[in-house]
């Protein structure tokens, strides 16, 4: 079987989201991108949208909602908005130490503030019912 035939394709509405999301997200970071210095923007723009898909992904998953919400604003904007690739530019040109604190927060912080949109989004939840 081939890629193709194992999984279906994605609906055009799915793309669009998720084109404009990310172009949104991108434009987003880019305007942040002055705010500062490059690696502690781009550190605090990780950590941030970690929590923000944490908060996403437990208050639009199961709902209505669901199938525009995560295209766009999670895979999409906060796909877009978020980024790696910088993280890995900085670190592959011959790290310092505080570039190496910066990259272990993003990870430390990053994931336990994902946990954390989770768990509120859940309080919110319960709240709403």
């Amino acid at each position: 079987m081939s890629a193709t035939e194992d999984r279906p394709a994605l609906p055009w509405r799915t793309l669009v989201l998720v084109g404009l999301g990310g172009a949104l997200g991108v434009l987003a970071r880019d305007g942040l991108g002055f705010a500062g210095s490059p690696f502690a923007v781009i550190t605090a723009i990780n950590i941030a949208g970690s929590f923000a898909l944490g908060l996403l992904a437990g208050l639009a998953t199961g709902t209505s909602s669901e199938r525009w919400a995560i295209p766009l604003l999670g895979t999409g904007f906060l796909g877009g908005f978020t980024t790696l690739s910088a993280v890995t530019v900085v670190l592959a040109g011959g790290p310092g130490l505080p570039d190496l604190a910066l990259a272990g927060a993003q990870v430390v912080f990053g994931t336990g503030l994902a946990l954390l949109g989770l768990l509120l989004a859940d309080r919110v939840r319960e709240a709403s019912r």
